[in-house]
């Protein structure tokens, strides 16, 4: 928890900052907060592997959410084991009943959520499924999550090991905003934009990846660049460096205070491809940097990487980062082939006539935008019985139809209008009048289980209504199929909520 109390002050000054803006008006609730991938049960080892160029975005999210909801006022409570769990449901009386459940919130992780589902009685369990948050850096799609599609539909792999969970899609609480079926709870980027000094940038560049293997195969690549600048490392010191040029110079894994100087120091901070999806992108473009983000041809996904195999999304990873192309662009983001070397060269020439950048942050990724996201989610999120009666939200106003191209999803589809695909609209377009009036009067109209309804099927003229509320996504996509898309606005610095969407 060393993250959250260095950073604690800087919560409490944006807590009252945002209060005097607008009072707090929120209500208060019991959360239960149970960290699967710590737990002893499981043994993944991911906070000992910090310093060791292990994955850091699972603990950073965590200790942004405890702080979140615990400077917001609610009742938090931990458990991680499951005799611990036990233990919190028996001693609150009758769980079973639904009106007497203890928790108002659970979040969890799918470690999490698997570990409570083994330590209660499923009808018990049941009665708790709509209160639970799932904590999903990777993102779980409807497909993946609905356990009774796989009789019907021959998918190679449902994700065994994470998928099947019965949940609103909109329960799995991501890292990027990279599957809109689900939704962004994010992390917070601890740099203070206003103690960087753009004047005092060197002509040096930081290459990201602390792992040896991430550099196999990038000599040719850094070769390029380093005519530019000088390049700087920060692999771990342990074992033989081969992959390391000679002429960069490696500093080892930084703790946080000598790894922001140096990145106040850089221009560029040059990504390698891997890792994907990480937050130091984010984190060097605060202090200002460039980054170069590379392309990944062919694109990772279950089909080629056995990393993928067993998650619960088809999601295709085409750049290192897809948030910083996607939301950020130039003259903070360039992205390449990093196989072309033309094109390398051409980057770095415009790179180098570039004057130094002004240190940028979006909202998204800041204490306020974080604490906002989190006061509209529960406010307006409810997955329990009843809460149909609830005001729609996003509201029908923000509802902006588009038909997609033969064989796109809607997420991309959205995308291209500059638009955000979003899930809680599709009830209001799943309507065969509302085909109709889109030009597709004359085909022929049927409800049926599917992942991509609404939907017009150009081959066999049939356009389609869905029946499954937990399959109405924007992942889903057919070769012979346009999609009906349910698409809204959004805040630059607020992607997760649309532009009349406020706490």
């Amino acid at each position: 928890m060393e993250r959250i109390s260095s950073l604690w002050p800087s919560w409490v000054d944006t807590v009252v900052s945002m209060g005097r803006a607008k009072p707090f008006n929120h209500t208060v609730k019991k959360v239960l907060l149970s960290l699967g991938f710590i737990s002893d049960s499981f043994g993944f080892g991911f906070a000992e592997k910090a310093y060791e160029g292990g994955p850091l975005g699972e603990l950073v999210q965590w200790s942004d959410l405890i702080a979140s909801l615990y400077i917001l006022g609610h009742d938090l409570e931990f458990y991680n084991e499951r005799l611990d769990l036990l233990k919190a449901f028996q001693n609150t009386g009758n769980y079973c009943d639904s009106t007497l459940v203890p928790f108002d919130l659970i979040y969890t992780d799918i470690v999490g959520f698997k570990l409570i589902q083994d330590t209660i009685e499923e009808s018990c369990f049941n009665n708790l499924k709509c209160i639970f948050r799932i904590l999903d850096i990777f993102g779980t799609e409807p497909v993946y999550n609905y356990k009774d599609w796989k009789p019907h539909h021959q998918f190679k792999d449902m994700g065994k090991t994470w998928g099947n969970l019965q949940l609103n899609p909109r329960q799995f609480m991501t890292y990027f905003p990279h599957t809109p079926d689900n939704s962004l709870l994010g992390f917070v980027m601890n740099v203070n934009l206003a103690s960087v000094n753009p004047t005092e940038k060197e002509n040096i560049g930081v290459v990201y990846g602390k792992n040896l293997h991430q550099w196999e195969g990038k000599q040719e690549y850094l070769n390029i660049i380093s005519k530019y600048i000088q390049l700087h490392a920060t692999v771990s010191s342990e074992g033989p460096h081969e992959e390391i040029p000679h002429n960069i110079i490696n500093h080892g894994v930084l703790h946080q205070k000598e790894l922001f100087h140096l990145l106040s120091r850089a221009k560029v901070f040059i990504g390698l491809g891997s890792p994907l999806e990480g937050p130091a992108p984010l984190e060097a473009i605060a202090f200002g940097c460039i980054f170069i983000n590379p392309k990944i041809i062919p694109p990772i996904s279950k089909a080629n990487s056995p990393s993928f195999a067993n998650k619960p999304t088809d999601r295709e990873i085409t750049l290192q980062n897809e948030f910083a192309e996607q939301f950020i662009g130039k003259p903070w983001v360039f992205t390449i082939d990093i196989s072309d070397h033309k094109a390398i060269e051409q980057t770095m020439m415009e790179i180098s006539k570039l004057p130094p950048q002004v240190p940028y942050l979006p909202g998204d990724f800041t204490m306020e935008g974080m604490l906002e996201r989190l006061l509209v989610y529960h406010e307006h999120q409810s997955f329990c019985k009843g809460s149909e009666a609830r005001a729609q939200w996003p509201p029908k106003s923000e509802l902006i139809i588009h038909v997609s191209d033969l064989g796109q999803d809607c997420r991309i589809t959205c995308q291209n209008k500059g638009l955000i695909c979003e899930p809680e609209l599709f009830p209001v377009i799943n309507k065969e009048e509302v085909i109709k009036s889109l030009g597709f009067g004359d085909c022929v109209h049927i409800a049926t289980i599917s992942h991509h309804a609404p939907s017009y099927n150009r081959a066999n003229g049939v356009c389609t209504v869905n029946t499954v509320p937990l399959l109405m996504g924007c992942a889903g996509k057919n070769e012979s199929v346009i999609r009906i898309c349910p698409c809204r606005d959004y805040r630059k610095g607020q992607v997760a909520l649309c532009k009349t969407c406020t706490r």
